[in-house]
C-alpha cells in the first residue's frame, strides 16, 4: 500500500512540475487528475477540480460544452485518433476573468486488469 501511495505522489509531483495546465479527463467528463498549474489557472483547489466535471472547472458550465460552439476534446477524441489542438476560453474562479488558452489533447489508453480504459489527456 505504501508503494502505491508513493507512486501516486510521484506521478502527481511529475505533472505538477509541468508549467502548463494539465488534466486527465474521462469519457464521462469527470476529471481523474489535474496539476497545480491548471488549478492555479482556474482559481480552484485540486480537490475542487477533481470533484467537478471538466466543463464546470474550466468554463463554469453546468453541462458539457455545445460541440457546435466550442471544440470539446472529449467528444472529438471519441471519433478520432488525435491529437488535436484548439483554442478555449477558461474562466478564473477567483476573478471571473476570461483566460485564452491553447488546448492540446490526445487519447491515452490506460491498461487495467479488466481490459483497457480510454482517457483523454488534455493540456491547457
Amino acid at each position: 500500500v505504501a508503494t502505491l501511495r508513493e507512486r501516486d505522489l510521484f506521478l502527481q509531483a511529475l505533472i505538477d512540475a509541468v508549467p502548463d495546465g494539465i488534466r486527465l479527463i474521462n469519457e464521462d467528463f469527470s476529471v481523474a487528475a489535474a496539476n497545480k498549474a491548471f488549478c492555479d489557472q482556474v482559481g480552484l483547489a485540486p480537490a475542487e477540480v477533481l470533484a467537478r466535471p471538466c466543463y464546470a472547472s474550466s468554463h463554469r458550465g453546468l453541462e458539457p460544452c455545445v460541440p457546435t460552439m466550442v471544440v470539446c476534446p472529449v467528444r472529438v477524441l471519441k471519433g478520432e485518433a488525435g491529437p488535436i489542438k484548439c483554442m478555449h476560453t477558461h474562466i478564473d474562479g477567483r476573478t471571473g476573468d476570461a483566460l485564452a488558452v491553447e488546448v492540446i489533447a490526445a487519447p491515452l489508453e490506460i491498461p487495467t486488469r479488466a481490459g483497457r480504459a480510454d482517457v483523454s489527456w488534455v493540456g491547457a
